[in-house]
């Protein structure tokens, strides 16, 4: 055979043998390329309370300034400082002895008075008889009928200043005015309190419960009742509000709080509205004048998604998570996600029931735009991924 049939010969089987592969990559033979796979997460929206946090500082429940009523050397202190008091317990002891003699001097003043008293009620009588008789002229019947009114007056005043030496005396006795935790004493024996003023001697603090005063700015009261007003949010009844305490060691204090008092005005000098929340405080490990984180919602969104920390990207302030479409497309979805919680971003817009989610945003990253295949799937980021057998 010649050279020249030859060489025809194989350009012919090289022809043939590449319509072959033509047909049998056409037709969908062993050689084309599989769909990546990629795990994914179902959106499933929930209610969500808006957490918002601000400072605060304690307040003692009640308080009461104990003060010296009394004027007197001290000559007793009966309490423990730092110790729980109840109401009416003893805390002073003031010197009476000058008291008692103030109180016998006007019980003396009033048994003159009423002495007196009676002598004109004697004449007033016989005068009233002798008037209607005509024995003696209506000016003196007048006189006896105002000597009686000013002796009885004398009586009266008597009895008042009697009165007040016995609440002098009383005062002698220096008892706690409220239940409480009891303070250093301001004053010690030997000293002379109540001669110019009412003395201050120590101070009584109930703390359990106790109250947290903190101011709201007046922009995320506003922000709020605008949300909720458009839907995007529901309010929440003071009365079901929940407050939290964030203690300065970076705990939660376990006592949830309720919401008291909201004002109806703005400070001017801060722009913030006062409100003011009680917690219980049954160990006594809250104390007055501490600064604490306080958290409340005041509304809840009705529609949030969590999302595994690994599956949202941000950039430059912007968030992105890749969703497979319906195609099985990879697309970049801008989400809004500005809060943690726990391990999973909470997610406020940009996201809708269904969407699917890709779980490893760096693997998702590298096939944007292409064509996937849903290896396995879950409804939310703490369960188990379950394989699909589609």
């Amino acid at each position: 055979m010649s050279a020249g049939k030859i060489s025809g010969l194989v350009l012919l089987l090289l022809i043939l043998a590449g319509c072959g592969r033509a047909e049998t990559d056409s037709a969908g033979g062993v050689d084309a390329a599989p769909a990546p796979e990629v795990a994914v997460m179902v959106a499933v929206p929930r209610e969500r309370p808006l957490v918002q946090t601000y400072p605060g500082r304690l307040t003692a429940f009640r308080r009461a300034e104990v003060r010296a009523r009394a004027a007197g050397i001290l000559v007793k202190r009966h309490y423990e400082e730092g110790r729980e008091v109840a109401e009416g317990d003893l805390l002073f002891t003031i010197d009476d002895a000058q008291l008692k003699i103030n109180r016998l001097s006007a019980q003396s003043a009033l048994a003159r008075a009423e002495a007196e008293h009676q002598g004109t009620l004697d004449t007033l009588s016989r005068h009233r008889s002798l008037v209607e008789k005509k024995s003696i002229n209506e000016h003196d019947y007048i006189a006896s009928v105002t000597a009686e009114k000013r002796a009885q007056a004398e009586v009266d005043s008597a009895r008042a200043a009697l009165a007040k030496a016995e609440l002098d005396l009383s005062y002698a006795r220096v008892d706690a005015p409220i239940s409480g935790r009891a303070g250093l004493a301001l004053v010690s024996e030997g000293a002379l309190v109540g001669q110019d003023g009412l003395t201050p001697m120590t101070t009584i603090e109930q703390i359990d419960p106790i109250y947290v005063d903190f101011s709201q700015p007046a922009s995320d009261l506003l922000a709020v009742d605008s949300a909720v007003k458009s839907g995007r949010l529901r309010k929440i009844d003071q009365a079901g509000v929940q407050v939290r305490l964030n203690l300065p060691d970076g705990s939660v204090y376990e006592h949830p709080g309720r919401l008291l008092f909201i004002d109806t005005s703005v400070d001017p000098r801060t722009d913030g509205v006062a409100m003011r929340a009680v917690f219980p405080n049954p160990d006594k490990t809250l104390r007055p004048g501490t600064y604490l984180g306080v958290s409340l919602s005041r509304a809840v969104n009705p529609q949030v998604f969590l999302v595994p920390r690994d599956s949202l990207l941000r950039q430059e302030g912007e968030s992105h998570l890749l969703i497979v479409s319906d195609q099985n497309l990879v697309e970049k979805r801008p989400v809004e996600a500005a809060e943690l919680d726990g391990k999973n971003w909470v997610v406020t817009g940009g996201l809708r029931p269904g969407d699917q989610v890709i779980l490893n945003i760096a693997q998702g990253a590298a096939l944007e735009g292409q064509k996937v295949s849903i290896a396995a799937t879950t409804t939310s980021s703490t369960e188990t991924l379950a394989l699909r057998r589609d």
